[in-house]
């Protein structure tokens, strides 16, 4: 028949059907188009008749072979919305190709659905700009919800109450009422209103669980199970478990357990399990956990956590838990991943919000810090803590200084008695040396705090910058007259007496702390320290042990008995004994230590043996990433110098990585890239320096070495020139001299420098290098030594001088030699001046030793090879 009737069609016929298709566009675009509207259609039957997974397939057939259609996007976004996955639809929604009123308010509805009010009110005014229907039911439903937010949910009790007496057909409005009722405890109300919708819709599921929960509340246990039996009646069956399903199961589930029917209660929970055994079994564990952090047991919580988390790494309550136990150990850097992961600032909690911008304030990511807490003070204004820790996070970058002063001052209105809040602002106050509005702020935190130790060191701090040492001295007095046992108390007292250049009145301050508490750890580095200073060995070695023991993990405890040894001229015990206690557990920090003497000692081998060994959470540490990142400059240094230009690079950003804050390895990074001859490379690490160090010199002395190296000599020195004039900053001074041809005006520059910088000696050191290079030694001389009379320690300075005495035969080239050996054992032209002076004065082993180490530094060196292999003539 389908044929006979196909064959008997007119040729006009025919003809119209081909123009209809031709005039349709009936190419693939238009087949695409059918395409969709039949995966519409069965993904919308499979919805019907709760065959959600076949609907999700349906649904995404529809953006494969419609992209361009917003249809799909709905669909998919409706079924997720559905089944409980409200972040998916709304992370969907954003990728709608033709946003339109439709779009918008589902976007709304997912963003309500997760509490994220800030988000919904945008998407809804999305809505009425694209000429939605703002006197539809779900825009109203949704537009209230927000209202309730923003201005609390009392206040839109009347507007609600009206809403569902204009609309009684409208069950989610009349839910939504109810669900306000209960909430605020207007149990009748709420029941009344249920029962009311019930009269008219009695199988409807999620009025019969509302039910359900005024019955529990009040605890008619026996109603509360009817409605939850008959809810569960009323919901058809569906692939997917739906929430709604799964509240009455959890319900019933716990009503049957208060009524005693343990076994008909497990029944349910197994069918929640069976739906979802992983879901299930992650609750179990998450339960668990919870349950062990609240009798104390941090550890036992956190390795359910951690399994829960690898295995559901989406999970962003466990994260966030998991993130909160690591805050707490101190291991910022995991607490910040998972924070950075699992927190939304629409939904979290003030407190929660304040750890995670502490934790990225506490790894110098204070741009981050500050972005998180401006976004959630716009939704908490009134949040005391988040204006408090806005407030301390933006006196931490020096462009946010008077923010930071407004939102601690907004802080103190909201909490007058936060004392420390007023000893932040107080510092912020030192920082503008505004010392009288600092004084006020002290002064009343003292008042409601008179024996708070900080508080008391920072008013006398304040007191001696004021030159008001007469009521600094009183306030001392009057806390040790009144807090005789209290260990911080002395510590005070004896840091006041230092200040004040009292150092024996100091140590028997300190002497009393820790007779009060004998592991305070000031008082203890603080007695090792002055130990030192006095040149006792013997009791410097007492107080840093002492330290060690009850401060395993703090590393001044180490470096100060290495201090202890090296006073008694014992390097090779303080190393020895650092290995020692590096092998303990407890102990780790030590090999950190260790690796950082061998590091300051140029013997990078060591030190990365060291580093290597270490395993566990020390390798978190911000000690040890410093040190870590410290040895892969020494190397990266190491391997420029043999032009290994790719190792170099290597190590360089292994140590950006570790310490991203440090301008000095972005620096190198350049300089590596410039030498190598990558200048394309370079131009674009020299711009992320601009943007990450705005405030920098660097990148402008590194833009002037590859004018440089690219053979633009005048446009370096035009813009080092500049420069100097606007900053006046001598790094800029020190990189235009060279590139300075005439005489009179190199001449010119150094007079300058030294006019506006009288205590800087590289104006006289360039001066000075200038006569050696053209042989004026006797002019040379005199101006090292005169460098050498304002900085005596300058190890350049004694090794050019003591070569220009070499050369003139004078018996102090030894001296000067070893001196800047001893200030800098690392510089392979230092040690060459030192042991070629050796050879030639009679210790040629010594020399020859030192010179070997010279050649390892600089192999390529061809003057200090050639003194190398004279030596071993």
């Amino acid at each position: 028949m389908y044929f006979f009737m196909a064959n008997s069609m007119s040729r006009y016929k025919i003809f119209y059907v081909v123009f209809a298709l031709l005039l349709t566009g009936c190419d693939f675009d238009n087949s695409q188009s059918s395409d969709a509207t039949s995966h519409l259609t069965r993904s919308k039957a499979y919805q019907e008749i709760g065959q959600y997974r076949a609907a999700i397939i349906e649904a995404q057939n529809i953006i494969q072979k419609g992209p361009q259609l917003n249809s799909g996007f709905i669909q998919l976004a409706n079924l997720y919305l559905e089944i409980g996955n409200p972040e998916a639809a709304s992370m969907l929604l954003t990728q709608v190709p033709n946003p339109d009123a439709e779009s918008y308010l589902l976007e709304a509805e997912s963003f309500a659905i997760q509490g994220k009010f800030l988000s919904t009110d945008t998407s809804l005014e999305q809505y009425r700009e694209h000429q939605g229907d703002i006197n539809s039911a779900k825009y109203q439903l949704i537009h209230m919800q927000v209202k309730a937010y923003q201005e609390g949910s009392q206040a839109v009790e009347q507007e609600l109450e009206q809403l569902a007496s204009q609309l009684p057909e409208n069950l989610e409005i009349q839910n939504l009422l109810a669900r306000f009722y209960i909430a605020h405890e207007k149990l009748d109300k709420a029941s009344d209103l249920v029962e009311k919708t019930l009269s008219k819709h009695s199988e409807h599921a999620q009025s019969l669980y509302m039910a359900a929960q005024i019955s529990h509340i009040k605890n008619d246990l026996d109603m509360a199970e009817t409605h939850l039996s008959n809810a569960l009646i009323a919901i058809p069956q569906t692939d997917i478990i739906l929430p709604i399903r799964e509240k009455i199961l959890r319900q019933l589930s716990t009503v049957l357990t208060e009524l005693g029917r343990t076994n008909e209660a497990l029944v349910y929970a197994k069918v929640l399990a069976d739906a979802n055994p992983e879901a299930n079994e992650a609750r179990s564990k998450f339960l668990e956990s919870m349950k062990l952090l609240e009798t104390g047991d941090v550890e036992g919580a956190e390795v359910l956590l951690t399994d829960i988390n690898e295995r559901h790494p989406h999970n962003n309550l466990t994260s966030i838990y998991l993130g909160l136990i690591n805050y707490q150990k101190g291991d910022i850097q995991s607490a910040n991943d998972l924070f950075s992961r699992a927190i939304d600032i629409e939904t979290a909690t003030p407190g929660l919000i304040a750890a995670a911008a502490d934790a990225k304030l506490r790894l110098e990511q204070n741009e981050e810090a500050l972005s998180i807490l401006e976004q959630a003070i716009e939704q908490h204004p009134d949040n005391f803590l988040l204006q408090r820790t806005y407030g301390v996070t933006a006196l931490s970058t020096p462009d946010n200084l008077e923010a930071g002063i407004l939102a601690l001052r907004k802080a103190i209105a909201l909490n007058p008695k936060a004392v420390r809040t007023r000893a932040a602002l107080a510092l912020s106050y030192l920082r503008q040396r505004n010392t009288s509005q600092a004084l006020i702020q002290l002064e009343q935190a003292l008042q409601e705090a008179p024996a708070d130790i900080l508080i008391n060191t920072l008013y006398v701090q304040t007191l001696l910058t004021s030159d008001n040492q007469e009521l600094a001295d009183k306030v001392i007095a009057n806390l040790i007259a009144n807090q005789k046992e209290n260990a911080e108390t002395f510590i005070l007292a004896g840091q006041y007496s230092l200040a004040t250049g009292k150092p024996q009145i100091a140590k028997q301050h300190f002497e009393k702390s820790l007779a009060l508490e004998s592991s305070n750890q000031v008082a203890l580095s603080t007695m090792g320290s002055i130990a030192l200073q006095e040149n006792n060995a013997e009791q410097a070695h007492i107080y840093f042990e002492k330290m060690i023991a009850a401060w395993p993990e703090n590393e001044r405890a180490y470096k100060g008995l290495v201090s202890a040894y090296e006073l008694s001229n014992n390097h090779e015990q303080a190393i020895n004994i650092l290995e020692d206690y590096s092998t303990q557990e407890k102990h780790q920090i030590a090999a950190v230590v260790a690796s950082e003497y061998y590091l300051r000692r140029n013997n990078i081998i060591k030190a990365e043996q060291l580093l290597s060994s270490l395993k566990g959470p020390i390798k978190k540490s911000a000690y040890y990433l410093n040190v870590s990142a410290t040895l892969q400059f020494a190397l990266a240094t190491k391997s420029a110098r043999q032009e290994d230009w790719s190792s170099a690079r290597k190590y360089l950003l292994t140590a950006i990585e570790q310490t991203p804050q440090r301008e000095q390895l972005y620096n190198a990074l350049a300089d590596v890239e410039i030498r190598s001859q990558q200048y394309n490379e370079a131009e674009k690490i020299i711009r992320q320096i601009e943007n990450q160090f705005p405030q920098s010199i660097t990148p402008i002395l590194a833009k002037a070495k590859l004018y440089l190296a690219t053979n633009k000599k005048p446009e370096a020195a035009d813009l080092l020139s500049q420069q100097w004039k606007t900053t006046n900053n001598p790094a800029f001074a020190v990189a235009l001299y060279p590139l300075i041809t005439e005489k009179e005006s190199a001449q010119a520059l150094l007079k300058e420098w030294r006019e506006k910088n009288p205590q800087d000696t590289r104006p006289i050191f360039l001066q000075a290098a200038t006569a050696q290079q053209a042989n004026e030694a006797g002019e040379a001389i005199a101006l090292y030594e005169q460098i050498l009379e304002l900085t005596p320690n300058n190890p350049a300075a004694l090794n050019n001088l003591a070569w220009l005495y070499f050369e003139a035969k004078d018996p102090r080239a030894e001296q000067h030699a070893k001196k800047a050996y001893e200030l800098a054992p690392s510089s392979a032209e230092i040690l060459d001046t030192y042991g070629w002076i050796l050879v030639n004065t009679g210790q040629r082993a010594l020399g020859r030793e030192i010179l070997e180490k010279a050649v390892e530094l600089a192999p390529n060196n061809t003057e200090i090879l050639q003194h190398y292999n004279s030596s071993l003539d």
